[in-house]
């Protein structure tokens, strides 16, 4: 099983920040991790056996024998994480996006469509589509709307269903429609504020998500957005509010190049 310890910006994930990645796997709030709370731990950690994984963490962390994780063991779970010769997770390496200067990538696109079927009903209506390319920065929408239902609509049906949903997504990629240039911490803020799909003014943890996805360098998008938001959050609100998106500074300069 060739896992190695995955990568954060600096090296790997700080002793500190895979404490607070565990604990935030409590859902029920009983002060100790289940098997199933620690499978799915391991899960989002990118684990290619999250079982068998828990398996091995229990072995080597329920000090007690009870079959779960107290706070008391949670050094020991995360010392496991940290030392393994085979590590629990996969490599995680990060490096500047190519996509800040070029167009859109096909995982950005997937997600973005994604999150624009607001009823959940597996299509994307003329509507959602429309409001999909407003976010993208389409001039005129609805006109676009209509070349892609040309292109992707293979069943003539008028909406795109998920199995026609990479045709409509070749189709973005071919007219490249671009995000904003990212070159000052202002253009990383507007960037990211493109991905604000419910325009609250305020970036939730999927929407970053959403936002990084798919990134060339950038694994596991899921715990990179909830670290991100975890440090940028620092009214813990559970989202990254206008005046906090100072706080991803260092994030951008490494990712993306940003001078401050």
């Amino acid at each position: 099983m060739p896992l190695s310890v995955p990568k954060s910006v600096s090296g790997s994930y700080t002793e500190g920040q895979l404490m607070a990645f565990f604990k935030e796997q409590d859902v029920n709030g009983d002060g100790r991790l289940s098997k199933e709370e620690i499978k799915k731990a391991f899960q989002q950690l990118g684990s290619r056996l999250p079982g068998w994984r828990v398996r091995r963490a229990l072995h080597h962390a329920d000090v007690n024998g009870d079959g779960s994780i107290s706070l008391d063991e949670l050094d020991e779970l995360v010392k496991y994480v940290e030392s393994e010769p085979h590590s629990a997770v996969a490599k995680m390496p990060l490096s500047v996006p190519k996509s800040v200067s070029g167009t859109y990538t096909e995982g950005q696109l997937k997600a973005i469509f994604k999150e624009h079927d607001a009823n959940g009903d597996g299509r994307l209506s003329k509507e959602e589509m429309k409001k999909a390319f407003q976010q993208l920065g389409s001039r005129l929408p609805g006109w676009r709307v209509r070349r892609a239902l040309h292109h992707a609509d293979a069943n003539g049906d008028g909406s795109i269903s998920v199995d026609e949903l990479d045709e409509l997504v070749k189709y973005v990629l071919h007219k490249g429609l671009s995000p904003v240039p990212i070159r000052t911490m202002e253009d990383f803020k507007k960037w990211l504020k493109t991905f604000d799909a419910d325009k609250d003014g305020r970036i939730s943890r999927k929407e970053f998500e959403n936002a990084i996805h798919g990134l060339d360098g950038v694994w596991f998008a899921k715990l990179q957005a909830w670290l991100q938001v975890h440090s940028a959050d620092t009214n813990r609100n559970g989202f990254i509010d206008e005046d906090e998106l100072d706080n991803l500074l260092k994030f951008a300069q490494k990712h993306f190049s940003v001078q401050a």
